[in-house]
C-alpha cells in the first residue's frame, strides 16, 4: 500500500476554487500523471481538498498551481503534507449534494462575468454545463 498525503487549495472567497470547474480540471491533471485519489470542495470554506498518492504529489502540487492562469483565478496550493491512510484505484471528484453543487456553479458563474468578454462567455457555459450535466447524471 503506497502511503497519501494530502495537498489544499485554499482561495480567498468561496469563488476563488468553488464552482470554477476546479476539481474537474485537477482530475484530469491527475489523470494525465497517473495520480490516484479524489477531490473534494470544502462546505463553507473557500477550500478544495486533494488526498492523493505520496509518490506523485509533489509535481501533482506544481501541476495544480498552473491551472491558476488557466482558470483565470488566484488560490495558494499548500502541501503535500505527511503520509495518510487508504489507498486508490483512481482519481474521483467527489459532489456534494445538488443544492450545494447548484450554489458552488452560480458563484463560479459570477465570478466569470467579472473576467474579459471571451473568457467570460467560456467560463460561463463550462461553469454552467457541468453543473447541470452533474445534476442530469445522478
Amino acid at each position: 500500500m503506497q502511503p497519501l498525503r494530502r495537498i489544499l487549495v485554499k482561495g480567498v472567497a468561496a469563488s476563488d476554487v468553488q464552482g470554477i470547474v476546479l476539481r474537474e480540471a485537477i482530475q484530469k491533471v491527475a489523470k494525465s500523471m497517473g495520480v490516484k485519489g479524489f477531490v473534494r470542495n470544502v462546505k463553507g470554506r473557500p477550500l478544495v481538498e486533494i488526498i492523493c498518492e505520496a509518490g506523485k504529489a509533489a509535481p501533482f502540487a506544481a501541476g495544480i498551481s498552473r491551472l491558476q492562469e488557466l482558470l483565470g483565478t488566484k488560490f495558494d496550493v499548500q502541501g503535500p503534507t505527511e503520509e495518510l491512510f487508504d489507498e486508490f484505484k483512481d482519481f474521483e471528484v467527489i459532489k456534494e449534494d445538488d443544492l450545494t453543487e447548484m450554489v458552488w456553479g452560480l458563484q463560479g458563474a459570477g465570478r466569470a462575468f467579472l473576467l474579459g468578454e471571451e473568457r467570460r462567455k467560456s467560463r460561463l457555459h463550462m461553469s454552467l454545463t457541468n453543473e447541470i450535466l452533474s445534476i442530469s447524471i445522478r
